[in-house]
């Protein structure tokens, strides 16, 4: 899947800069310099330009994530094998189990699933099962857009 390979290095890349920015604003406290402030200034920009990229290569990639949620899980009960393997279709699509690039510890189903406002959940924990189903329906204000 050449596209979601293209997707996870842009992924990749985005990540390693965020840390490169997170430490030239560290060092900018202790150290004010022009120099500084050049890389800093190069790095968000290339940060910037890295994301537009990425989001304009998954465009495909969400839609066929939103063709396969209409298709198989809309309206429906998911237990936790059904959830696991709808998360597992997402990590092998996006090649990552986060949404948001620069937020690595906000992955999850729920995560993914929020992105946007087409899709509502409901998580219905019965008596004293360890997993709750999920169920996913249509956001109807998103049917009028």
């Amino acid at each position: 899947m050449k596209q979601s390979q293209n997707s996870i290095e842009l992924a990749k890349e985005i990540a390693k800069l965020d840390l490169d920015i997170g430490a030239l604003k560290r060092s900018k406290r202790l150290v004010k310099t022009k120099e500084i402030d050049r890389v800093l200034e190069e790095k968000k920009l290339l940060r910037e330009k890295l994301s537009n990229e990425l989001f304009f290569n998954e465009i495909p990639l969400w839609d066929r994530l939103e063709n396969y949620i209409d298709t198989y899980c809309l309206n429906r009960k998911l237990c936790k094998e059904e959830q696991s393997d709808l998360m597992n279709y997402i990590i092998d699509l996006f090649g990552r189990s986060n949404p948001i690039v620069s937020k690595p510890k906000q992955k999850g189903l729920a995560k993914w699933l929020s992105i946007g406002d087409k899709y509502i959940l409901y998580y219905n924990k019965e008596d004293n099962k360890t997993w709750a189903t999920l169920e996913i329906n249509i956001n109807e204000e998103y049917k009028t857009h």
